[in-house]
């Protein structure tokens, strides 16, 4: 049994799976095609092709046991289920239009090739055959190098044209952390300066605040220090009173009455309003005596 592909299908597959250069995949599938019909010539053979059994697997199985003279040894209702979910459309993974142009010889087989599928084969385009397989097998003893190290140029280029391509993704992955970055530079630069300036902000408030403590201390001291005075007249009025209450005691030159009159006078200074409502400027005094300006 014989089936082939259309050859830029078999180049394009060729190409995708394993980076053949499209026109060496094509001497390829000449190579193939050619030596399988010309070591399989005399023998029974039905030809097939890719397109025929995807279509209708039926037709073409049952083509190939009508030509070869052979049953299958399954029956092919009890496997029809499994070979239509498996022989599906998504295995034509390429379609090539028949009105795309091919070489020559490429086309030459492929149109007899395709001939003898729907028309059987055909002993008169035998010497067509033979005589492009011969010009092939010339020709590949000839540019068999030649075509090879195309073929590993052509791998190289791609490998190259890859490498170029992951360059370039690298690069730009690069620019645009370095764009990232630029832009978390600048947030942060300007959560700086926003920073900065409220520092600066609190600095002046606190500066202002120390500015209104020592002048508030400084109104504070001196209204201490004018209730000091007229407290130290008052205290030092006291002192005069009681010691010359004390010296007249002493001498015996003093009443009952006058001793009274001392007495309440000392103790009205002492229960005085002043004296009392003073008593917290005096507190307030030893404390700012004690409290030093940063």
């Amino acid at each position: 049994m014989h089936t082939h592909r259309h050859p830029m299908d078999v180049a394009r597959s060729l190409q995708r799976w394993w980076d053949y250069d499209p026109e060496y995949s094509q001497i390829l599938w000449l190579r193939h095609v050619l030596d399988a019909e010309a070591d399989s010539r005399g023998m029974a053979r039905v030809f097939t092709n890719f397109d025929e059994v995807l279509d209708d697997w039926r037709v073409t199985v049952g083509k190939i046991s009508d030509g070869l003279g052979f049953d299958w040894p399954r029956d092919l209702q009890e496997a029809a289920p499994e070979l239509d979910d498996f022989l599906t459309g998504e295995l034509r993974h390429f379609s090539t239009p028949a009105s795309e142009p091919l070489p020559d010889w490429v086309a030459t087989v492929y149109a007899v090739l395709e001939r003898w599928v729907t028309e059987g084969e055909q002993a008169s385009d035998y010497a067509v055959l033979d005589a492009i397989n011969e010009k092939v097998r010339e020709a590949s003893a000839n540019v068999a190098g030649l075509a090879e190290n195309a073929q590993g140029l052509f791998s190289a280029g791609k490998l190259a044209r890859q490498a170029h391509a992951d360059l370039a993704a690298e690069r730009d992955r690069l620019v645009q952390s370095l764009g990232d970055l630029t832009a978390r530079n600048e947030a942060l630069q300007q959560q700086k300066e926003a920073l900065d300036r409220d520092l600066e902000e609190r600095e002046q408030a606190l500066s202002e605040l120390r500015a209104d403590y020592e002048k508030r201390t400084a109104a504070l001291q001196s209204v201490i220090e004018s209730h000091e005075f007229r407290l130290d007249q008052q205290s030092v009025k006291s002192i005069a009173l009681t010691a010359e209450r004390d010296a007249l005691r002493e001498r015996g030159q003093i009443d009952a009455k006058t001793l009274a009159q001392l007495e309440h006078t000392v103790a009205a200074l002492y229960g005085s309003t002043s004296w009392r409502v003073s008593a917290p400027l005096r507190a307030a005094s030893r404390l700012v005596k004690k409290i030093k300006p940063r």
